[in-house]
């Protein structure tokens, strides 16, 4: 689907703006399509001259920790924090869900410091992967009432 909307939009000669290549980066990333993926952002840099945004960066990340590839994504926060990029909570809960799901336990308790540090308030997704982690046995040995920077575990 997001193929062929992206071929009509070339097709009426309409330029995307920002927004748009974010649908279709979200699109083509839900779609496996991997090939669009890298077509969108070759036009999107080179012939539209639009950078990256919280949106795009966030879900180029999605679409990497989906794959499991959660060094990459890691890296690409980088990339995007380097460029002056703000994380936002969906952003955090993508990577805190992704390190959950392999076992990176202790790497979720640096992202949330990272996140208290960056004054970015968890919602309620984030405190249901918080729950299936603390419910993990290896989070069991840390007390529930225990605070992270300025996120107090069982405030809700």
């Amino acid at each position: 689907m997001a193929h062929w909307v992206f071929k009509c939009l070339k097709s009426t000669r309409l330029l995307p703006d920002l927004i748009t290549y974010n649908i279709l980066i979200r699109a083509s990333i839900r779609e496996g399509n991997d090939q669009l993926l890298s077509q969108l952002l070759r036009d999107m840099y080179i012939q539209q001259g639009l950078k990256p945004d919280a949106v795009t960066f966030g879900s180029l990340i999605y679409g990497l920790c989906k794959e499991g590839n959660i060094t990459v994504a890691r890296k690409l926060w980088e990339q995007m924090t380097g460029n002056g990029i703000t994380p936002n909570i969906a952003i955090y809960n993508t990577i805190t869900e992704a390190m959950f799901h392999i076992g990176k336990f202790r790497d979720i308790i640096m992202l949330l410091k990272e996140m208290a540090m960056e004054g970015c308030k968890p919602n309620g997704v984030s405190f249901e992967i918080l729950n299936g982690a603390m419910s993990n046995s290896w989070m069991k040995e840390i007390p529930r009432s225990k605070t992270f920077g300025r996120i107090h575990m069982t405030d809700r």
